[in-house]
């Protein structure tokens, strides 16, 4: 029976007042209840739905559409920190990537048959039933696995913990079908043993990883999906996608405030050579004006920004392997990302949003410039102080701890600190 719920009636419940301070929350309500009847008029339960005129007002402006941004999604992505012999953890992970790869709803993957994933050249892709998708009336959609590091965990999931037993393609820890409920805690548990939070630094959710897709790869962010590539992998219309993902997108917003702020800017370097031409002009002697000149070229060095089209990138960790490799030290990633950033030699254009560098651009810097300390160390008998007193002499930069003399002076450094050994007084025998 219906447990009395047939006895509802639409005289039985007064419209809310929009003057009411829970008026959203009873208009939710309402139109939850509302499903419910429809549902039982649907299976002949009930003659009609007592509801069916209520509001259905879902408030969508006053959603919070939290998200993953770039840098939870290169760490999602890093599967240096699963073990892929531990089946629990390979299901964590899989689950989080699935989700946040296909941009796909809870229930949707939880309701994805083993039959429905095929290899496809190199990767897998799913097929999403229309009885899996919300708004069933939706036809079967083909979605390829886009990053790597899906597909190889995928691979390693269908090979290792699997099995060839027909049924869903995620199973729960006794071995049935994974609900959706049952992945979302999944989903949370993984992102809290790697420390992965949301945009807005919550434990993130399926539709989090979803809304992270979409957010980050929508043009000219990440993958430069344009609005209907976007709506296409989201299956949802191109009004909404444009609406939430661009117009509404703060990844989007960021970028183009920077480039406001930019443009509002004045050069300070600019600045200060006019002042420095304006002091010649009024017959300053020469004797303060080079001082000058020397300092202000030690604080412009600058790379050579044009990018040609040919112009290959590079991820963060390989730059800093090369720095290592060349210099024998360690730069301090953020300073070494804000010196190229401040030279326009990085982009956003990376997996999710992550930052690239420009390869001719760290390749010239290498040659180019040299540790001063490497240069220091082949003259042990000058002492720091004097060495760094001659230093003071040639134009420098700084990347955090790291102080660089350009390549072509750094001869000349080496015999001006031995000119230095040279004239010091010989200690007496």
């Amino acid at each position: 029976g219906l447990d009395g719920f047939e006895k509802l009636t639409a005289e039985l419940v007064p419209e809310p007042s929009a003057d009411d301070p829970d008026y959203k929350a009873k208009c939710r309500l309402l139109h939850a209840a509302s499903t419910f009847y429809k549902a039982c008029q649907a299976k002949g339960l009930l003659p009609a739905n007592p509801l069916a005129n209520v509001s259905h007002a879902v408030f969508a402006n006053d959603a919070e559409r939290d998200f993953i941004g770039p840098e939870a999604c290169e760490k999602l992505r890093d599967l240096s920190t699963v073990d892929c012999k531990d089946r629990h953890q390979v299901l964590g992970r899989l689950t989080v990537l699935l989700y946040s790869d296909l941009a796909v709803r809870r229930n949707e993957l939880a309701g994805v048959q083993l039959g429905d994933v095929k290899p496809d050249g190199g990767g897998y892709e799913v097929t999403l039933r229309s009885a899996v998708q919300k708004m069933q009336d939706k036809p079967p959609a083909v979605l390829g696995i886009l990053f790597p590091e899906t597909n190889e965990l995928l691979d390693v999931y269908l090979k290792r913990f699997r099995g060839s037993t027909p049924g869903g393609l995620l199973l729960n820890s006794e071995g049935g079908d994974a609900t959706g409920n049952w992945l979302a805690r999944l989903v949370a548990t993984e992102c809290e043993r790697t420390g992965v939070r949301t945009y807005m630094d919550r434990t993130p959710s399926p539709h989090a990883l979803r809304r992270g897709f979409a957010t980050c790869n929508s043009a000219p962010l990440g993958l430069a999906m344009n609005t209907a590539e976007v709506a296409s992998r989201l299956r949802s219309s191109i009004e909404v996608v444009y609406q939430h993902y661009v117009v509404q997108n703060p990844l989007l917003a960021k970028m183009k405030t920077r480039a406001y702020r930019k443009q509002t800017q004045t050069d300070p370097n600019e600045e200060a050579r006019k002042h420095i031409d304006a002091l010649a002009a009024l017959k300053f002697p020469e004797a303060i004006l080079k001082p000058l000149r020397v300092e202000h070229e030690r604080r412009t060095v600058k790379l050579d920004c044009s990018v040609p089209e040919t112009a290959t990138w590079m991820d963060g960790a390989e730059v800093l392997q090369r720095l290592r490799a060349k210099w024998k030290l360690s730069v301090c990633d953020r300073k070494l990302r804000s010196f190229f950033r401040a030279q326009h030699l990085t982009d956003n254009a990376g997996p999710c949003g992550a930052i690239r560098y420009r390869e001719d651009a760290v390749d010239r810097f290498l040659h180019e410039h040299v540790p001063a300390d490497e240069v220091m160390r082949l003259m042990p008998v000058v002492g720091r102080s004097q060495a760094r007193s001659v230093l003071a002499r040639f134009v420098t930069l700084r990347i955090g701890r790291v102080v660089l003399l350009r390549t072509a002076d750094s001869l000349r450094f080496m015999q001006e600190l031995k000119s230095l050994q040279q004239s010091a007084p010989e200690e007496p025998r």
